[in-house]
């Protein structure tokens, strides 16, 4: 069986010469939570935008069978869901519901089997009551839920998140942990809160200088406090407190 998603001896620089991806090389099988971890800087999002060909670098990359390429780039991107870290980069029509439609409708859907199926999604993220609000009155976290019902609707063989819980308040971040927990499927979260990859990942790489440091069980590799703080990180507390050191 192949992998959801490869990336092979992927290497990218930024113009200037500055090495952002240094020979990057891991799979990501289906149904795995995968974690991208590392400091600032480290190159995880320009990694993730290779996935669906936003960057292209030297290497390969590969969604199932098919090399990311300039020919099958729309393809690639019907199995691919990109969550961005800030949602208004991604949400742009007048309504709620007509942000989520946006994709199925440009897919050849019938409207209104999209509308049922946009009106379900939403609600189930409980947005259902803001199925006619201007994406503008949402709060952020209600807007990144906009954005990954946007997402979900199209039944991606791959989610990426970038930061999903930059600039939550504690609230909408222990709920979006919930409906993450609830979507099951194939997904990689590259994020600094190591708390919340704690929570919602099986499985970790660690990226630094644009190099694969690390790559394992993720609740071992959080426990690493040695491997983390030579990587400018910390051991999250959730981690301490499930080995009693808190």
């Amino acid at each position: 069986m192949s992998s959801v998603l490869s990336f092979s001896r992927v290497s990218y620089e930024y113009p200037g010469g500055r090495a952002a991806l240094r020979d990057v090389s891991f799979s990501v099988e289906a149904g795995e939570s995968l974690a991208l971890i590392g400091p600032s800087g480290a190159g995880k999002t320009t990694l993730l935008l290779h996935a669906n060909g936003l960057l292209r670098g030297r290497g390969e990359v590969r969604v199932g069978e098919e090399p990311v390429s300039r020919e099958n780039i729309s393809r690639i991107r019907a199995r691919i869901g990109f969550v961005f870290q800030d949602p208004n980069d991604q949400i742009f029509m007048p309504t709620v519901i007509e942000d989520v439609l946006f994709g199925p409708l440009n897919a050849g859907w019938e409207r209104p089997a999209a509308v049922e199926r946009a009106a379900q999604i939403l609600e189930s993220f409980g947005l259902g009551g803001e199925l006619e609000t201007s994406p503008d009155r949402l709060s952020l976290g209600q807007k990144k839920k906009a954005a990954l019902a946007g997402v979900m609707i199209m039944d991606p063989a791959l989610v990426i998140l970038d930061e999903p819980t930059a600039n939550l308040d504690p609230g909408s971040r222990r709920r979006l942990i919930g409906d993450l927990g609830r979507l099951g499927g194939t997904r990689i979260s590259a994020s600094h809160d190591l708390d919340f990859v704690w929570e919602t990942c099986r499985r970790a790489v660690l990226l630094d200088k644009g190099a694969v440091v690390a790559d394992g069980d993720c609740r071992e590799l959080l426990r690493d406090g040695e491997l983390l703080e030579a990587h400018g990180l910390e051991v999250p507390l959730s981690a301490r407190l499930a080995d009693g050191k808190e």
